[in-house]
């Protein structure tokens, strides 16, 4: 009977080639590997020839499936060539690790102890430190041991130094001796780590090994490095007994695969091992001479983008990574020669051309697929009906889908992607269709791997995408008493085509409406309506839309008026940009009854007194547009604000609220210019500098066209008062001109 122990490293290359190397030559016939017992039913599907990698080992808790670990594994990960090696072979195959039914039951009871300590203790005054970057000797000596390794061979990082010394080997196999001897050395020396979870998880490997060492005469070990030292004495086992004895634990846990992504694969989750550069590793796993072929691929990829890389820039690139390589003493070249080599002759010594690089091939883009057969919760098997059925394929990519809404495919589309946003599965983010109109949508689609695990939360609402929407918008609707938050939902009930929500929703408005005391949440709960009145193209009824937005005005202005007096500034700035908002909807629905009263409550408020310059300012602006005042009203409402008994911080806040998107208005308005103008050279030094962060915030809002110009205006008006300043001091006009590249710049009215 014997024991051996292969210390690896999780996700490395060089790692993968030696183990399957060495299984080879072994031919055990057991191999218990670090990962849960609990979902070693699914472990067959790893031989399935639809699998492939990456995916990920998802185990979660059948009752709340929130609580989930993944496993995520690549062709070049160690434990992944000891399942097929074990599965092809035919040999025992178990994993040994501490099962997540026990994980998640110690999490629960040390979420109930902490919460019990909370509610029995006087929390003292929390006083802000800023926060300080832990030293290299505070990292628990088990979440990095290899820095002491690399330190001792002249490294200062633990990776880079692992990455030389095994994964880029040509020949690993005989390196676990060296490793296991390592680790052994790190453990007895350092200090020991007090960690709980990590002897339950050592106590319960040891426990398997022992099981399996009863059954079977030959047992290959694979797991973290760190873990073998303490996995060669099995001689304790009435104190692993003891530590494992009581051990809570969880019912129902359920496992399945589920496809990953090379970017994911950095995620600490599972084996809480990450790397930095799948796409290269994977690199090194596919391609023995892997220096050239990389150096190739570069090339490739900056070909793609049109940039100019010739063949003599490939063969002097892995020149220079080989001559680095000989100086820093290292066998061969590795990501960080290659790299400086790629900067230095095909980049020119530029660094941005590498992001490319990283993205598209450190990184890499792959995406994993799992078969068919691989357990499945009804909703994700109805997920992958209508993505086949509408033509949606899933990928790591980001990617942009423009959908006509005319047409019953791209409709089917929009709402399959609003349901299962509903259901917070945001596969697809609605982004704005410049110039397209209403009979327009566009999205940008990525698949991320933690959408699995919302398909899976979200199963308890229904078996189909629709129905679950359907119930998971209904549960909320009845929980919730936020108006905003219920007008949101019936805008994504209509997107979505969910016509089943329509009257609970509208019901529940016009109740939440009735008790609203805050008109804030009446105009927030105005726009999401406007957005579903105005998707007539999905053939949903407008009437009642418009209806509730009716009822949510008159309300609104029967208690904005009050709702305005003594605001601070943030309050003032969020009422403005409110106030901005019911405005523009309110011409989207072209309801001349509402506009109306719209303008009356703004002529309310404009002259109310004790309201914040910010709104006034607005006010007056909105009256001019919706052609209530003429210029000459404004010029008179402008003069009075910017008047010399007016505190300069409420002129200032007034001209920011009027001069919001009013660009062409100090363009081509001369008379409300020059009052301006002439307000700005009047203020002494003092109250400039007061009202220069109001004025640039104003001004920085206009595009660089638009403060082109009016730099250039400003330039050609004569400054108000320059007569008399003439007389009384012998002002000098042109010492006076000098300064206007300086107040230019002050105001940002220069071209960016």
């Amino acid at each position: 009977m014997s024991v051996h122990i292969l210390g690896i490293r999780h996700h490395g290359p060089g790692s993968a080639k030696a183990v399957k190397t060495h299984l080879q030559k072994l031919k055990p016939d057991c191999v218990l590997i670090e990962g849960p017992p609990d979902s070693e039913d699914v472990l067959p599907l790893v031989m399935d020839k639809k699998m492939k990698p990456p995916v990920a080992l998802l185990v979660y808790m059948e009752e709340e499936p929130q609580r989930a670990v993944f496993y995520p594994f690549a062709e070049f990960s160690p434990e992944w060539q000891a399942m097929q090696y074990a599965l092809k072979k035919k040999v025992a195959l178990h994993f040994m690790d501490l099962p997540i039914a026990n994980r998640i039951a110690l999490e629960l009871k040390k979420e109930e102890t902490e919460k019990t300590e909370e509610e029995n203790t006087t929390e003292p005054v929390k006083t802000e430190e800023p926060e300080v970057e832990k030293e290299a000797s505070e990292i628990p000596v088990n979440h990095d041991p290899f820095r002491y390794l690399a330190e001792a061979a002249g490294y200062k990082d633990g990776e880079l130094w692992w990455e030389y010394t095994f994964e880029q080997r040509e020949n690993s196999e005989d390196c676990f001796e060296a490793i296991q001897e390592a680790i052994h050395v790190l453990r007895t020396e350092l200090p020991e780590v007090e960690d709980e979870k990590e002897q339950l998880r050592e106590a319960f490997m040891r426990k398997t090994i022992r099981e399996a060492e009863a059954k079977y005469k030959k047992i290959a070990i694979i797991c973290g490095a760190w873990h073998g030292p303490a996995l060669e004495d099995r001689t304790n086992e009435k104190e692993d007994a003891a530590l494992l004895k009581k051990l809570p634990a969880v019912k129902k846990i359920q496992s399945t695969w589920v496809p990953w992504t090379f970017s994911r694969l950095s995620m600490q989750s599972g084996y809480g091992a990450g790397i930095r550069s799948p796409g290269w590793y994977k690199h090194i796993w596919e391609n023995k001479n892997f220096t050239e072929s990389w150096m190739t691929k570069v090339a490739r990829t900056f070909r793609k983008e049109n940039m100019d890389v010739s063949v003599a820039h490939v063969i002097e690139s892995v020149r220079l990574a080989d001559a680095l390589a000989s100086i820093r003493n290292i066998p061969r070249p590795g990501l960080v020669e290659l790299n400086e080599a790629t900067q230095s002759v095909i980049c020119m010594g530029d660094e941005i051309p590498l992001q490319l690089i990283q993205k598209e091939l450190i990184i890499g883009k792959a995406l994993g697929k799992v078969p068919d057969s691989a357990p499945k919760v009804p909703l994700q098997v109805d997920l992958e009906r209508l993505q086949k059925k509408l033509r949606l394929q899933a990928t790591a990519e980001s990617k942009d889908l423009e959908l006509d809404l005319r047409k019953d495919l791209d409709l089917e589309r929009s709402h399959f992607l609003h349901r299962l946003n509903i259901l917070g599965i945001h596969w697809g983010k609605n982004i704005h269709a410049k110039g397209k109109g209403t009979f327009w949508e566009a999205w940008r689609l990525k698949w991320e791997p933690e959408l699995s695990v919302s398909i899976i939360e979200m199963g308890i609402w229904g078996n189909t995408i629709r129905d679950a929407s359907l119930k998971y918008i209904q549960n909320r609707v009845q929980n919730s008493n936020s108006l905003p938050e219920i007008t949101g939902l019936f805008e994504k009930s209509l997107f979505a085509d969910l016509p089943e929500t329509v009257s609970i929703l509208v019901h529940r408005v016009d109740n939440l409406a009735a008790v609203c005391g805050d008109v804030f949440q009446l105009m927030e709960a105005i726009s999401p309506l406007v957005n579903a009145a105005m998707g007539n193209v999905r053939k949903t009824d407008a009437e009642v839309t418009k209806a509730l937005i009716e009822n949510l005005v008159v309300r609104t202005c029967i208690n904005l008026p009050n709702a305005c007096y003594s605001l601070d500034d943030d309050a003032a700035r969020a009422t403005f940009e409110r106030i901005a908002s019911v405005d523009s909807n309110l011409k989207l629905i072209n309801n001349d009854s509402l506009t109306e009263r719209w303008v009356n409550t703004l002529k309310e408020i404009m002259d109310t007194e004790d309201v914040h310059g910010i709104i006034h300012g607005k006010c007056v602006k909105l009256l001019l547009d919706n052609g209530i005042f003429n210029s000459g009203q404004v010029e008179e409402k402008l003069e009075l604000a910017l008047s010399v008994g007016v505190e300069t911080a409420y002129s200032a806040s007034w001209l920011e609220g009027f001069l919001q998107g009013a660009a062409q208005l100090l363009l081509y308005d001369d008379s409300i210019f020059k009052i301006l103008d002439a307000w700005i050279a009047k203020l002494d030094k003092e109250k400039f500098v007061e009202i220069l962060p109001l004025l640039r915030r104003t001004f920085s809002n206009f595009s660089d066209p638009e403060r082109r110009q009016i730099g250039e205006k400003a330039r050609g008006v004569k400054i108000a008062g320059t007569s008399e300043l003439e007389n009384k001091s012998g002002f000098n006009p042109k010492r006076g001109e000098k300064t206007f590249p300086l107040v230019t710049k002050l105001l940002d009215l220069e071209t960016k």
